[in-house]
Formats: C-alpha cells, sequence, structure tokens
C-alpha cells in the first residue's frame, strides 16, 4: 500500500512520462491498482531521463543511478527516491523482477544513442527489453495481486514490439538518435543521426526517401503484431487488459503517421486526447481493441 507521500510521488511521475501506462493504471481492477502505478511511474522516470537529458554520458548517469537503485532493492536497502523505494516493495513482494527492471534500464541506453542499433536481431532485443519487459513486469504484477495466471508470453511479445515500433515511429522527429532504431541497410549509422554527414542535395534527398521507407516497413510490422493480439484480446482478465492497455493506441497512432507522416514534427500530438482516454477504456474496460 502506498503511503499519501509516496502516492503524490508515483502518481506525478507516471502521468509526466508514461502517461498511457498511467491512465491504464487507473482502469485496472483497485487490488493490481497501485502496482501499475508504481510500474507506470518507473517507466516514466525512464522516459524523462531520455526526454529531458540531451548529452549521452549525461543520461548514462542518470540511468546508472537507476541500476545503483535496483541493486540495493535486491540488498533491502532503501533508495531514497519515493518512486525507487515503492518499487522495492514490489520486488520484495516477489511481484516484480529485479533482472527485468535492470534489462529495461539498460535498453534506454539505445534512447540516448550510446549503443547504436546495428542489426533486425538487435532491435527485435531492444523492443523485448524496453517496451516487452514493461508489459511483462504489469502483467506479472496482475498475476500476483489477483491470483491469476500470467498471460501467454507471446502475446505480451507481440503487444511489446507493437508498442515499441509506434513509440520510435512517434519520437523519430523529435529524438534523432531514434534514427539509429531504424535499420537502413548500406547507410552509415552516423549519416542515420548527423544529417549534416550528407553533402548533396540527391544524398539528402536519397536518405529520406530510405527513412521514408523504414518508416512504412516498421509500421507495418506495428500493425501485423498488433492483429495477432486481437483474436486473443477478449479471453484476457481486466487486470492484464490494463496491463498491455497501451498498445489500444497503436491503431489509431498508425492511422495518423500515414495521414500526417513520421519524418515531420506534430507538436500537437497526433490523436486527440479525449480519444486517446476513450480508446484506452474501451479496451480496458469492455475488451473493444
Amino acid at each position: 500500500m502506498l503511503s499519501e507521500a509516496q502516492r503524490i510521488e508515483v502518481i506525478g511521475a507516471a502521468r509526466r512520462g508514461a502517461y498511457e501506462h498511467y491512465l491504464c493504471a487507473l482502469l485496472a481492477p483497485p487490488g493490481a491498482r497501485d502496482d501499475l502505478l508504481v510500474l507506470a511511474a518507473f517507466e516514466g522516470e525512464l522516459r524523462h531521463i531520455v526526454e529531458t537529458v540531451g548529452e549521452p554520458m549525461l543520461a548514462e548517469i542518470r540511468l546508472q543511478w537507476w541500476r545503483d537503485c535496483v541493486a540495493a532493492m535486491v540488498d533491502g536497502r532503501q533508495t531514497g527516491h519515493p518512486v525507487g523505494d515503492a518499487l522495492a516493495s514490489l520486488v520484495v513482494a516477489s511481484h516484480v523482477s529485479a533482472a527485468s527492471l535492470q534489462q529495461s534500464i539498460d535498453a534506454r541506453s539505445v534512447d540516448t544513442g550510446h549503443e547504436p542499433i546495428s542489426t533486425e536481431p538487435d532491435l527485435d532485443d531492444y523492443l523485448d527489453q524496453a517496451d516487452g519487459e514493461a508489459l511483462a513486469r504489469a502483467a506479472a504484477a496482475v498475476s500476483a495481486a489477483l491470483d491469476l495466471p500470467l498471460p501467454e508470453q507471446a502475446l505480451v511479445r507481440s503487444a511489446g514490439r507493437s508498442i515499441g515500433l509506434t513509440r520510435i515511429l512517434l519520437d523519430l522527429p523529435e529524438r534523432p538518435p531514434l534514427r539509429q532504431a531504424l535499420l537502413l541497410p548500406g547507410l552509415p549509422i552516423q549519416e542515420m543521426s548527423d544529417p549534416n554527414a550528407l553533402k548533396t542535395v540527391d544524398e539528402a534527398a536519397d536518405h529520406n526517401d530510405q527513412l521514408t521507407d523504414q518508416c512504412r516497413k516498421y509500421a507495418d510490422q506495428a500493425g501485423t503484431y498488433l492483429a495477432t493480439l486481437r483474436p486473443s484480446w477478449t479471453t484476457l482478465s481486466r487486470g492484464h487488459r490494463a496491463a498491455l492497455g497501451p498498445v489500444a493506441l497503436v491503431g489509431p497512432y498508425l492511422r495518423a503517421l500515414q495521414r500526417l507522416g513520421c519524418l515531420e514534427p506534430h507538436p500537437g500530438g497526433v490523436i486527440a486526447p479525449v480519444s486517446r482516454v476513450a480508446r484506452l477504456w474501451w479496451a480496458v474496460r469492455f475488451a473493444r481493441l
């Protein structure tokens, strides 16, 4: 059970950095709600590092701090951070695996540009460790809190990869390091992250065409993963639908990106806030994915 002070900090971190996970946590059954809020807050803290720390080395220092926090949790020590201490209680209760937390922290080194992706298997591993592990932790916490069997691993993996690919496409215009996650055969990594490396107008145009083609490829892959998840969605418990709930926005996001393009900035967002809330509500409460 969260203290009032912890609840304020946890909700703030979740709303600021992982709003969709936060909304899904609110839609979960009461017995699992606090656990999902804490996990959303942890996800929010990691995303906040990526989005606000521009220097990769400084971001790595922040990520290392969280690695040290997880090590403290395993040893039964306090972290000195409200979200960290709330998360530690889930680790102690065996609702969450410390190894899973470490995987997600390590995966964020890709987001900072510190560890570029160079192959398709690397990309799959990144998606599984970042978005997939976040969903797996949430599903495990729900199962522990409500005494439910775990959902099939393949469903969680499909949801995580679908969400992860869509997230990369949404973030691409704002965060150049994420261009490293778009695998372009024959195009050097430095050219992907440094447009100035392209010397001629023709080179720049060709580079942009390759990025556009790769965006379409990953949008199609995200849609395929979503399609594999749909038939089983109604068989999941409400708690597990809340754990995997952010996948409900993949379809609307992909349709919006198809209309707006994934290379142009979209500061106002790609779907209306009220539509986002409604989609999550229908997906979690009424199994309408």
